[in-house]
């Protein structure tokens, strides 16, 4: 049986280095980055959240049990792109 260290010495054996080219976005499909891809800027520039779900306070389901569930209002319908976020309160 090898050693990890060898493992890795025989897959590095395999394996050549290739040239960087440089090629239009066009023309990329199949090849991988030489190097890390960073925007000037963020976008959006606020906080958003592509995923749906539900925000609690842990302490509201305290008293939760399989045979006595706890049930929370839906104090608040905040869509994708919202901005002005309401303060959620316990309850």
């Amino acid at each position: 049986m090898r050693s990890v260290d060898e493992h890795r010495r025989v897959v590095a054996s395999l394996v050549t280095a290739r040239q960087s080219v440089t090629v239009p976005v066009t023309d990329a499909l199949g090849l991988a980055l030489a190097a890390d891809v960073v925007a000037p800027l963020s976008l959006p520039g606020f906080d958003n959240s592509a995923m749906d779900g539900y925000a609690v306070f842990s302490d509201d389901l305290a008293a939760a049990t399989d045979t006595s569930p706890v049930r929370l209002p839906v104090a608040e319908d905040i869509p994708a792109g919202r901005t002005d976020i309401p303060t959620l309160r316990p309850g």
